[in-house]
């Protein structure tokens, strides 16, 4: 319930507060780059105009989804698609 006080509070400007937290997420300075799918790996694309401070936030990203195993999730997440789709014809 303190999630919807707190969206109510920065309603109150207009949004603007809002609109500034999400824009600190989609900043690529902050972020540092997308995680690219699709590859056997790993791999985070920075933006062409990336600032030396977003590097750090790419590698951290890059980290997490190496801790998390994001792409062996994927993996399995596919070939048990596969699997059903396969089955059911």
């Amino acid at each position: 319930m303190a999630g919807f006080a707190r969206l109510g509070d920065e309603a109150s400007d207009g949004g603007k507060s809002a609109f500034r937290s999400l824009l600190g997420v989609a900043d690529y300075t902050e972020v540092g780059g997308a995680i690219l799918l699709g590859v056997q790996g790993t791999v985070v694309v920075g933006h062409g105009r990336s600032e030396a401070k977003a590097v750090p936030a790419a590698l951290f990203a890059a980290r997490d989804e190496v801790e998390k195993e994001v792409n062996q999730h994927i993996v399995e997440a596919v070939s048990e698609y596969s699997q059903e789709a396969t089955s059911s014809s």
